[in-house]
């Protein structure tokens, strides 16, 4: 597992992937809370993502901030061709503190987790943003972002935008597993 990086499309290297392989969520964890992956189209190849609450560790009155920059990510990535996004009011409701990536993938049947944390300074707003395959907990890529103006919308553009890039997940035949595009 790899993380993707600035080369063409056709890259070879394996820095220029992101690979992710199949989830088996545990029975013993009560009822799926997402539609089963085989039930949404046949023959589709899809990318199971959750993206988390972002973490807020400033003051509360700001915490809407938070809210609004998950939101705004999850509705630009449920765009995304070969990715299915778990909703942000599923996602509401599993609280801020709920990280735990074998919970996570038998609830919502998640394949990859968008993990991150949101810091609001007079400078600006600063994200750090993670990727976590949960089959294995696995921490595939981390990236930071800061806006001077405070916009949370475009910050949330740029996120997404890389995010996108990222999970745009396409069927590599040959390793069975899903393999992004470079970005």
């Amino acid at each position: 597992v790899v993380l993707a990086g600035g080369a063409p499309a056709d890259a070879t290297q394996p820095s220029d992937r992101l690979s992710f392989g199949s989830t088996a969520a545990p029975a013993d964890l009560g009822p799926s809370l997402a539609v089963p992956l085989s039930n949404l189209a046949p023959g589709a190849r899809q990318l199971a993502v959750t993206v988390l609450l972002f973490r807020f560790p400033g003051d509360k009155s700001d915490e809407y901030l938070a809210h609004g920059l998950t939101e705004e990510i999850i509705d630009r990535l449920t765009e995304a061709e070969g990715l299915v996004v778990t909703g942000f009011s599923v996602v509401r409701a599993l609280g801020p503190e709920q990280r735990d990536p074998g919970i996570l993938a038998a609830k919502l049947q998640a394949q990859v987790v968008v993990d991150g944390t949101l810091r609001v300074s007079p400078a600006g707003l600063s994200a750090t943003v993670r990727i976590i395959e949960v089959e294995r907990g696995l921490q595939l890529a981390v990236r930071r972002f800061e806006r001077s103006d405070r916009n949370v919308l475009l910050l949330a553009l740029e996120i997404s935008q890389l995010l996108g890039g990222l999970l745009t997940a396409h069927v590599n035949e040959d390793q069975g597993g899903l393999v992004s595009d470079a970005v």
